[in-house]
């Protein structure tokens, strides 16, 4: 074997122990590999310039099941981990994260150290408000658990922020612990994993089939905190963009819809509810008031797609008479 240039393999005279050399090299690489990697960038990082070289030395180690193609994506790949570590569930203590949800959601489901919780919201729902009336809810000077909640914000400036924090409560103090950074992608990176993490919210707009494998790498990251991520969502779509692959690793997830009149809050996904019922499905009607307070309109209850369809035309109904009221009063002044 020769070298062709600054140490890059070609296929001249390569023996069976050159080869083998050279799949040790590749076998070193791949354990520090994370992620999805493709041949091209392999063979760079290993400095082999020939491909028929290439593709032989990843054949082997895909026989060799260190590496497996990623799905159905040719010249794509990906790490096999074989390691296992042993639960030690006899000595685990069950214990419950301590969470106050608004509407209440927290009596519906329980939260454990590590749960991701979903947040997908349409435009105009209430998402952020009710994201924010989370935080000022946990923090330990409002009666909470919690000396410190982190919270990831993509779109808002802090002038909004400030306003949108102040509209809940306008006494600065009564945010003591609320710490907000400005973030727009790898949020595994940064979250706290014991700590109390709100993402708000997580954007991909090219490849929304990669919201799920970041949902994972937030998930992976936990130990006993926990994550609360807010997804946007096409308006009267149940799900966030990324579909059902959003709620893999959701222990909890609700969706906010905007009505035109009043929002409503369904819980879409409940892997730990309270009671003897999971009230997966169960919906309840909210207003936010002033774009800061959460008021719960209706009680927790299932709801068909008949049965709000009225409900949303009760409050057009609703609606129509209080105009009509305000435009009489009007032209008796």
């Amino acid at each position: 074997m020769r070298d062709s240039k600054e140490g890059e393999l070609d296929m001249i005279a390569l023996n069976d122990s050159e080869m083998t050399k050279m799949v040790a090299v590749a076998k070193k690489w791949i354990k520090r590999a994370r992620g999805q990697f493709t041949a091209p960038s392999f063979a760079k990082e290993c400095k082999i310039n020939d491909v028929q070289l290439r593709d032989n030395i990843l054949g082997e180690l895909v026989e060799g099941k260190l590496i497996e193609q990623d799905g159905s994506r040719n010249g794509v790949y990906h790490r096999i981990d074989n390691g296992l570590i042993e639960m030690d569930w006899q000595n685990a203590v069950a214990e419950e994260y301590p969470i106050l949800m608004p509407l209440n959601l927290h009596e519906q489901a329980v939260i454990s150290p590590g749960n991701v919780v979903l947040i997908a919201g349409e435009t105009n729902a209430g998402k952020t408000a009710y994201v924010l009336n989370l935080i000022h809810r946990n923090l330990n000077i409002n009666g909470g658990a919690h000396g410190e909640i982190n919270c990831f914000n993509s779109e808002m400036h802090p002038k909004e922020l400030k306003g949108r924090v102040l509209n809940i409560d306008s006494n600065v103090q009564n945010w003591t612990g609320f710490r907000a950074y400005s973030r727009s992608r790898d949020f595994h990176s940064v979250i706290n994993p014991n700590g109390f993490n709100v993402i708000d919210y997580m954007e991909n707009l090219d490849n929304f089939w990669k919201v799920g494998e970041k949902i994972e790498q937030i998930h992976n990251t936990l130990q006993d905190g926990i994550a609360v991520i807010c997804l946007q969502k096409k308006t009267g779509e149940m799900f966030a963009r990324g579909g059902e692959f959003t709620q893999e690793k959701a222990r909890l997830s609700i969706s906010l819809f905007n009505d035109n009149y009043v929002s409503y809050c369904r819980i879409t996904k409940c892997k730990m509810p309270r009671g003897t019922h999971n009230p997966q499905g169960m919906e309840r009607d909210f207003e936010v008031v002033r774009g800061a307070e959460i008021r719960g309109l209706t009680p927790w209850e299932y709801m068909n797609k008949e049965e709000r369809e009225n409900r949303t035309q009760g409050y057009e109904d609703q609606a129509k008479i209080a105009a009509a009221s305000n435009m009489s009063q009007d032209n008796f002044f």
